[in-house]
């Protein structure tokens, strides 16, 4: 700013969103009370909630049975995906399927299952526990595939965070992603 006014130029270093401190990155992150009050909704409406969402299809495509989910639990994305792989698995035999592939965009999620290691990871638990289903049902596999080919999947997980409630559709899925797994699907 100091340049500006250097060369004669008026500088009003105000923060734009309250008027009262001085725009600064401090200001913006910690002191503004408007800014707090933002940050405060943010954090309380998406405070310990993350969503799961399971899409099951047959080899054609077509939706075995689907469930959107909540959990509370304060984790990071890599823990989620690996709880979301737990609950897929689990969602899976209660429908009777035994030969599944089990799909996430996230390569280390799907590291850390295949690989076996970090039984002592806070997560370690977890991934024994899908192991050994794993062991007792030979047609498992999980395999990394890419965001843009499984649109369908995000918007389940969305769904379980907002919703008051954990849902399942056996032969069946909800509107809002019909679409996406017709677009999703390769003809």
């Amino acid at each position: 700013m100091s340049n500006l006014e250097k060369r004669g130029i008026a500088v009003n270093n105000a923060c734009l969103i309250c008027k009262l401190g001085e725009e600064t990155t401090i200001h913006a992150l910690w002191t503004c009370n408007k800014a707090k009050v933002v940050r405060k909704e943010w954090m309380s409406r998406n405070a310990k909630r993350i969503g799961i969402g399971v899409l099951i299809q047959n080899y054609r495509g077509v939706v075995m049975a689907s469930c959107a989910q909540f959990m509370v639990g304060n984790f990071d994305s890599i823990v989620a995906g690996i709880v979301a792989m737990f609950k897929g698995v689990l969602f899976s035999l209660d429908c009777g399927l035994q030969q599944c592939i089990y799909e996430s965009n996230k390569t280390l999620v799907v590291n850390r299952i295949s690989d076996g290691e970090l039984r002592f990871a806070s997560y370690g638990h977890i991934l024994d526990e899908i192991n050994m289903l794993k062991k007792n049902n030979s047609g498992m596999s999980f395999r990394a595939t890419i965001k843009a080919a499984n649109r369908a999947t995000h918007w389940l997980p969305k769904l379980g965070r907002d919703s008051s409630c954990n849902k399942f559709w056996m032969e069946d899925m909800p509107r809002g992603i019909r679409n996406l797994v017709k677009a999703d699907w390769p003809m």
